[in-house]
C-alpha cells in the first residue's frame, strides 16, 4: 500500500514496500530526492506526479537532485515507464542529476537517458564528491537527507471545514485559515512558525481556490500572529505568487511584527512582485484597504 507522509521539515515522503522516496524541496527550481531500496512499481507514477505538481506550482523548470545512493536497483518495467515518462515531459526539468551507487546502475541510467533522449539534461554520477559539487554549483550548498527520514514519524496536517466556510490546514506548529468572502476575493489568517512544516498543502489550497474563481481573486493575509517566518518560505509565497499572476489580482498582507516586513521585502524584491504583493505595518491602513474594496473582514 502506497503511503504520502509529510515529515517535521515539511519533506514528503512516499514508500510502498521496501521502496520509499523523499522529496524536499532545497530552493524554488530546486528539489533533492532520496531513493531508499528497489522501486519494484509499488510507487505507481506517484513520484512522477510530485515532480509534475512542483513545476505548476512555480511555473519553473525544475533542477532535480536524485541521491539514489542507497538504491540497489530498478526492475524492468519501472525502468520503462519512467523513460517513457520522461519522454513527454522534458519540459519540466532544467536538469536532473542522479547519484548512483555502483557502475552497474549508473551504466543502467545511462541507457535511460539514451531511450528517453534526455541526454541534454541527465548527468549521472557515481561518485558523491561530484554530485555535492553539482549541487553547490546549481543550489550554493550540498544536501544529503539522514539516513532516519525512511523511518521517522510523520507530522499529521488537519485540515477541517467550519460552519461559516472557513478552511483551516493546521500542525502542531502553526495554521492558515481560508474564507472565500465573494467572487473576487478571499481572506486568510496565517498563525505561529511559518518554517514549511505544513509543506506544499496551503500552497495547493490556494491554487485550488484561484482555479475556482471567475475573476481574478485578490487575497487579504492577517499576518498579526504569526511568530516566525523562514526565509526560504517567503521566497517561496513570493516566488509562487509571481507564478499565479494570472489568476491573482493582488495579495494585501498586514504584517506588524518587528524584521518579518523586512525580510518579505527581501524577498518581493528578489521575485520583482512589488506590484502584486502589498504590506500594511498598521492595521488602520490594512482595515481601509479591505473596507475599500468592499470586504467585510478586518483586523480587530
Amino acid at each position: 500500500m502506497l503511503t504520502k507522509d509529510v515529515l517535521a521539515d515539511g519533506s514528503t515522503r512516499l514508500k510502498a514496500g521496501s521502496c520509499a522516496f523523499l522529496f524536499r524541496r532545497l530552493a524554488v527550481g530546486v528539489v533533492y530526492t532520496a531513493v531508499q531500496g528497489t522501486d519494484t512499481g509499488a510507487l505507481g507514477t506517484a513520484p512522477l506526479e510530485e515532480l509534475t505538481a512542483e513545476f505548476n506550482r512555480f511555473k519553473r523548470p525544475v533542477t532535480w537532485f536524485v541521491d539514489a545512493d542507497n538504491a540497489p536497483g530498478v526492475v524492468s518495467s519501472v525502468l520503462e515507464q519512467w523513460t517513457a515518462w520522461f519522454l513527454s515531459h522534458r519540459n519540466l526539468f532544467e536538469r536532473i542529476h542522479v547519484l548512483t551507487n555502483s557502475k552497474h546502475m549508473n551504466l543502467t541510467m545511462e541507457v535511460a537517458k539514451h531511450l528517453s533522449n534526455m541526454q541534454r539534461l541527465m548527468i549521472t554520477y557515481d561518485d558523491r564528491v561530484a554530485f555535492d559539487q553539482a549541487m553547490q554549483k546549481s543550489y550554493g550548498g550540498s544536501h544529503k537527507a539522514d539516513s532516519s527520514w525512511c523511518d521517522e514519524d510523520s507530522k499529521p496536517i488537519s485540515k477541517s471545514l467550519e460552519k461559516d466556510g472557513t478552511i483551516s490546514i493546521s500542525n502542531e506548529n502553526s495554521s492558515f485559515t481560508f474564507k472565500r468572502l465573494n467572487e473576487l476575493a478571499l481572506w486568510s489568517t496565517i498563525c505561529g512558525v511559518e518554517n514549511g512544516s505544513l509543506s506544499n498543502v496551503p500552497f495547493d489550497h490556494v491554487d485550488t481556490e484561484l482555479s475556482s474563481a471567475s475573476k481574478k481573486l485578490t487575497w487579504y493575509v492577517d499576518c498579526s500572529n504569526v511568530t516566525r517566518l523562514d526565509q526560504n518560505v517567503l521566497e517561496s509565497w513570493t516566488e509562487w505568487a509571481h507564478a499565479h499572476a494570472d489568476k491573482l489580482d493582488s495579495l494585501h498582507m498586514y504584517v506588524p511584527s518587528g524584521a518579518i516586513p523586512i525580510l518579505i521585502d527581501i524577498a518581493m524584491s528578489k521575485t520583482n512582485t512589488h506590484k502584486l504583493i502589498h504590506l500594511y505595518r498598521d492595521k488602520e491602513s490594512f482595515n481601509k484597504v479591505c473596507s475599500r474594496n468592499s470586504v467585510e473582514c478586518l483586523v480587530p
